[in-house]
């Protein structure tokens, strides 16, 4: 039973590790699933966060980013929704990957996301 146990273990930590991203492989300009943002997570570890409004009007957010060391979830320092009326503030976003497809998630429930378009 022990030996079972054990390798059951060895097979989830294995299978965790397999799902773990590294940092080089997050950069790249990722667009809002519900259209008018843009985020561009740089190899430096920052960040430009853009908003694109219907009559050409653009707002702009910069900061840093760093991808846990679990590899499934990136933190951004000072983080905007930029059209919210929020102030900005650390944003955790879980990492979904299907494929060579990568969500920045936002809303989990609702299946709302910033995918990545452009790898850099």
């Amino acid at each position: 039973m022990k030996l079972h146990l054990s390798i059951f273990f060895i097979l989830v930590l294995t299978a965790c590790n397999s799902n773990k991203m590294k940092r080089e492989e997050i950069p790249g300009v990722y667009l809002y699933s519900e259209g008018g943002y843009k985020l561009e997570l740089r190899e430096d570890g920052t960040y430009h966060h853009s908003y694109t409004a219907a009559h050409g009007n653009v707002i702009e957010k910069t900061g840093t980013w760093e991808l846990h060391s679990f590899g499934r979830e990136i933190l951004f320092k000072d983080f905007s929704f930029l059209t919210s009326s929020t102030a900005p503030a650390d944003w955790n976003s879980k990492l979904r990957v299907e494929g060579n497809k990568i969500d920045l998630m936002y809303d989990w429930k609702d299946d709302i996301y910033y995918r990545r378009t452009i790898k850099k």
